[in-house]
Order: C-alpha cells, then structure tokens, then sequence
C-alpha cells in the first residue's frame, strides 16, 4: 500500500501497552461494570472490563461488527453515566498482579489486532481514493499536513526544486516539507488562530514554556533526518506548523493556535442542538475549563508533554468554534473525542508511480478486493448476534480464551484459581447484561460493589438536599416539563414522566406517558413534511417504550445532549 507506517506505530503501542501499563500499587482489582437500560443504543445495557484508567468494551460497528474498544474509564463513565443519563454498577473483583497483568495484556492485544485490520482497511480506502484522483475532473489527492503551508492545487513541484520527480502522495509530502524546511515558507493565512481574550495573554511562565517546546520541536525535526517511516513528510509537515505558530506566540505575547479541525467534519445547527437540550453557553464553559487545564500546564515554565499539547490544541479549537457559532448562528462543526492538527492540501498535479505495471483500473480492483478480504476475515470473526455474540458474551469468551492459550490448561479450572470462580458468557440467559451482573457477583470473588448514579440521579440527590424532598419539591422534578435538571432533547422520545426512580406509581405514569406519545405520533403525521417526521417518531418510540412501564418495568431515563460543568468522574484520556 501507499502508507504502511499506521502498522508499525500500533505495533510499537501495543508492546508499550505491555511494558508500561502499570496496575494497582497494592491490591490489583479487576472492575467488572454494568451499565443499565436507556431507551438508544445498547437499550438493554451494556458492560465493560475495567483496568484501572482504562476500559475494554464491545461495540457494535459499521458493517455489523462486535469489537474491542479501550477508553479512559472516564470517557466512558462520561459517556454513559452523564451524556446517557444511566446507573453504573461496578463489581470489584480481587486477583493477583500476575493475573491482572494478564487479562489486561490479553485484552489489549486482542484491541490492537482489531485495530490493526481496521488501519488496514483505512489505508486501502484512502489509496483508492489516491487512485480515483488520478482520473481527469478529480479534485486531486490530499497531502497531509501540507495544507498549512500550502493551497489546494497545483503543487508546482518545479518551484521547489523537484522537477522530473514522479512521487506517492508520501513521497510528494516529504519532498514538499523539506523544501518548506528548507526555503522558510511561512504559514498560509487561515491555517491558524489567536486565542481571544484574557486566556490567550501569555504569561512569563507560559513564555518560557513555549521557548522550551519550540527547541524540543527543532530536536524532534532534526531527528527526522534520514528516517524512512512512510508518513514523514506529514509528521515534518506538523512540527513545522507547530514551530511556526510558537514563534508568532512568542513574537506577539498572544497565544496562536493552529487550526486542526478535519476538512470533513460533520455540522449541526445551532437551533437543533437547542432542540436536543443543549445550551453552547454550557459547551463554552465545559470547553473553557479544559482549556485552563491546559494553560496551567504551561505555568509551570516547562516544555507541555505531547498529551497536554494536543489537550490545548483541541479545547482552542472547540472554544473558537463554539463563540463564532454564539456570535454569527453558523452551524456548529462536531468531530470526535480529541483533534490533532493535520491539514491537507489537495494537489491536481499528483503522477502516482505505476503498481507493478498494473492500469489504474486493475489496481482499482485490486484494491478493493483486499478491502473486501479485510471484510470477510472481520465478518468470520467478529460478525454480532444479540444472543450469541453480544457485548457480554465477548467479555467472558475473551477471558476464557485468554486463560485458555496462556496456561495450557482448562479455562473454567484456571477462572476458579485466579477468579475464585467462573462465568461462562454462552450459558443460560448470562448474555443479558444484567443478568451478568448477578452472575459476577454471585460466582466471582467480588471485594466490593459500588453503585454509581446516573447524573439525573445525582443531580436530583444534590436538589433534595439543597431544598428538601417535600411533594412540591418532588411533582417538579418528577417531569420534563418543570425540571430544573431536564431538558427536552430530540433525540429522546417523547414521555412526560421519569418513572426509573418511583416503581409504585409506575404504571399511573405509563399511562401518562403513552397518551403523550400517542398524541405526539398523530400529530407528527400532519407536521411529517415540516419537521422530517422528527414529531411523529419521537412519538411512536415514546410509546414503545411507556409499555414496560404499565408493567412496573422502567428503560427511559432521559439523556443529556450537554451538562454545565463538570461532574466527578474519573480520567478522561484514553492511555
């Protein structure tokens, strides 16, 4: 393929993984968590396996996939415990050091396996796309990270001395990046920013730090002289912008950041993230204290650590897009847990090196027939089936199998010596996460359990405190009409009542909530052209899931599209 660089880095992480992930300094704890119901994705709950910081879970993927997924325990405890609105419940489960490093370095390996296909497949679909650039009317092939430095267009490769070359869109980035080096071009207009206000005034100490992290990227450039990893041109491209917009920091007093959001990325109107219950004034204040924790780790007057760099990087620019869509109602852009600057430049000049003398089109079919082989190998081993592959199930199938190819020996007997028992992911109805909750509990060596509320819960706790818990008290807060703490977001159904808190009168607000949600749906039918049937199936899945609670069963809690402030929660970066 064009790039191959994406597999050895994974490698590299996943030996670190195994090298330096440390575990408890005492007592080592491995922390089985189950997440209750709520109306959306994993309705029925979820659960996850818990190494200190971090979490392993399985989720369901484009393609219909079950995958491993590793997140801060945080991020996830954020993801579901605050922006879902559920109940956590954590068994902790006592083991030895030698078991816990390797259940953890089991799962780890089996994340990175899955990645690495997944980079595989990335790969090939963006050499497709270089491939499909090739042909007449294309908008040409990007060149990552020289979109801070250079136009969209012709490259003019004669300009930088580099005429008569036939290069890879690799080969094409590092070329153009060392000539960029080279010849002192400065960054292009548009490709970076200051920090506006108060927060963006340097202080002595955020100076020093940055003069320290402008040498350590001139060390960090000078190392890349003679590398041969695929992706220098890019990773050159980079430390270059970052040096640059430095220096104008430091030349200004102010600080400026580049920009790193993705081309691509995805917007959402202002008004519907109004309609989801989202305030931006509470996404800029959420944003803004990121962004202090990143400025207080230049006060220090050293040099940031690449995780704390890119932390300032991406609240800079999550701060700037939030105000400018305050300021003009522009759409909001929306992009994944954390940015890293990368900018592309797309070049029409671009002559790919022919594939073994194969035409474009073969190579085309070539291409895409190890796409689908990538596909195929994902469909064998990782396809979902709710019953018999499910986030559960994998879990427990994963431990056993773990157990099972390091010690040789039968994976229950080896589960009963280091677990102090066994839980089979295939027996009865165990693939139900609840269910398996009660099995962890009731057959493993459980320390402890530790319950932990849903924010509506906690926020709810925090109002009885503050006011007391009298009817007057209770009647607001029990609906989505009064609550100070709820507010209406689209993506829920409609319902009028929160019924997971009370369970005798659980039916009576069933029944309230499914003439809410009838009402909705026929009302939707009318409304259908305007609003793009939002009203009407807002309503039917309102009333689909108020039928459990005519049964004393409760599934809808509500969600959170943005919370003021932060709650308590544990880390937030992924390790």
């Amino acid at each position: 393929h064009l790039t191959t660089s994406r597999f050895a880095f994974l490698g590299l992480l996943f030996w670190s993984s195994l090298s330096l992930g440390a575990g408890p300094a005492a007592a080592a704890f491995l922390d089985y968590v189950y997440v209750d119901s709520n109306e959306g994705q994993a309705s029925g709950g979820h659960v996850g396996l818990a190494f200190g910081g971090q979490i392993f879970h399985f989720q369901y993927r484009e393609g219909g996939f079950l995958l491993p997924v590793r997140h801060a325990t945080g991020a996830f405890e954020r993801a579901y415990r605050v922006r879902e609105n559920r109940n956590l419940r954590q068994h902790r489960i006592e083991v030895d050091q030698e078991t816990y490093d390797l259940l953890r370095d089991g799962f780890n390996a089996r994340y990175f396996e899955s990645e690495v296909l997944l980079a595989e497949l990335e790969d090939l679909r963006a050499e497709e796309a270089v491939l499909e650039g090739m042909g007449a009317g294309s908008r040409g092939v990007p060149i990552p990270g020289a979109g801070y430095f250079y136009p969209d267009g012709d490259a003019r490769p004669e300009q930088a001395g580099l005429a008569g070359e036939i290069f890879s869109p690799d080969e094409l980035a590092d070329q153009l990046s060392r000539a960029t080096e080279g010849g002192g071009t400065d960054l292009r207009a548009g490709s970076f920013f200051q920090v506006e206000g108060a927060l963006g005034t340097l202080s002595p100490g955020q100076k020093k730090a940055l003069r320290s992290l402008e040498g350590r990227l001139g060390e960090q450039l000078d190392s890349l002289a003679g590398s041969s990893r695929a992706d220098v041109g890019e990773v050159r491209f980079v430390l270059l912008a970052r040096r640059a917009v430095v220096a104008k920091s430091l030349a200004s007093g102010q600080l400026h950041i580049l920009d790193a959001y993705p081309h691509d990325a995805e917007t959402i109107e202002v008004a519907e993230v109004e309609k989801r219950g989202g305030r931006l004034e509470d996404l800029l204040s959420v944003t803004e204290n990121e962004l202090k924790l990143g400025l207080a780790t230049l006060q220090t007057g050293q040099a940031p650590s690449e995780l704390d760099l890119s932390r300032l990087e991406d609240a800079s620019n999550r701060r700037r897009e939030i105000r400018r869509a305050m300021d003009s109602g522009r759409p909001l852009r929306i992009v994944g847990p954390r940015m890293l600057p990368g900018k592309p430049a797309w070049r029409t000049d671009l002559r790919v090196r022919a594939l073994a003398g194969e035409s474009r089109d073969r190579a085309i079919a070539a291409n895409r027939e190890s796409q689908s082989a990538i596909l195929r190998k994902l469909g064998e081993q990782s396809s979902y089936n709710l019953i018999t592959r499910n986030c559960v199930s994998e879990v427990f199938d994963s431990i056993d199998e773990i157990f099972g190819e390091t010690e040789g020996a039968d994976p229950v007997a080896v589960s009963m010596a280091r677990l102090g028992g066994h839980v089979a992911g295939g027996q009865g109805f165990v693939f139900v996460p609840f269910v398996s909750s009660d099995a962890v509990a009731g057959n493993l060596r459980v320390a402890e359990t530790i319950e932990l509320p849903s924010y509506r819960s906690k926020q709810l706790a925090r109002v009885y405190a503050r006011e007391g818990d009298g009817a007057l008290v209770y009647l607001r807060e029990s609906n989505t009409l009064t609550s100070t703490i709820y507010r209406y977001n689209s993506e829920d159904s409609i319902f009028i009542f929160f019924t997971d808190d009370i369970v005798w009168a659980r039916p009576v607000y069933g029944i309230v909530n499914l003439t809410a949600a009838l009402a909705a749906t026929v009302l939707g039918v009318p409304a259908a052209p305007f609003d793009r049937g939002q009203l009407l199936a807002a309503g039917a899945r309102g009333a689909f899931w108020s039928l459990p609670e005519l049964v004393f069963l409760s599934f809808r809690k509500g969600s959170f599209f943005t919370v003021p402030g932060t709650p308590e929660v544990g880390p937030q970066e992924d390790s």
